[in-house]
């Protein structure tokens, strides 16, 4: 049940009540000699749908549209990651998940199989969004079937 807090800010932002839950992964690293290490990864529920040709993703303070046409290509990336927290309603060995091989440890951490990366590429820079494997239906319903797929 939605707080009145997220329902107020939701209106504020605009975003849709149809918005869907999905999660996207954030990365904590540090550059050590010159590379990248992974300290830890996130998994954080957002709010996703699509407007006015873009790919919106959004909080209760913020929303990121992603113009459809900046989104380069979506590669699977086969890499394991470990979330420290399951933030879905659905159990992660329900029914709805079991398909991908989600394990916990005894940490009560979540080992994945992978993630699907989407390359953006604006006048900003280069960016990447990460989707875990398990928000895979609900990612490829939002994007246009056009945009080039790598890795699958």
């Amino acid at each position: 049940m939605r707080s009145r807090l997220d329902c107020a800010s939701r209106q504020e932002l605009g975003i849709p009540e149809n918005a869907a839950d999905m999660d996207i992964i954030r990365v904590f690293y540090q550059i050590k000699k010159g590379r990248e290490k992974i300290l830890e990864n996130e998994n954080l529920s957002i709010y996703a749908y699509c407007q006015d040709g873009s790919l919106c993703l959004a909080d209760n303070t913020q929303v990121f549209k992603i113009s459809f046409s900046s989104i380069q290509k979506v590669v699977w990336v086969k890499k394991r990651l470990v979330l420290p927290e399951w933030n879905k309603e659905e159990s992660y060995n329900s029914k709805t998940y079991k398909p991908y091989h989600i394990r916990k440890n005894d940490a009560e951490q979540y080992t994945i199989r992978g993630y699907y990366s989407l390359r953006i590429l604006e006048e900003r820079g280069e960016f990447e969004v990460m989707v875990p494997e398990y928000d895979e239906k609900l990612l490829f319903s939002l994007l246009p079937p056009q945009i080039p797929k790598e890795g699958f």
